[in-house]
């Protein structure tokens, strides 16, 4: 996550009232491999380290 901040753009929370229309939008246009989360598992807790360990 250290790099979000790099990008003040991704690094903030989706307001609630956009969040369905978004997930909705992703699918509507072909997002097949994609990773979406329940809008309350939205903290530090559950973000992965992407640190590419085991690839």
């Amino acid at each position: 996550m250290e790099r979000a901040a790099d990008y003040p753009e991704l690094a903030t929370r989706v307001p609630r009232e956009q969040y369905k229309a978004l997930v909705d939008y992703a699918l509507a246009h072909g997002l097949e491999w994609g990773f979406v989360q329940k809008l309350d598992s939205a903290s530090a807790e559950y973000v992965p380290a992407f640190d590419l360990e085991g690839v």
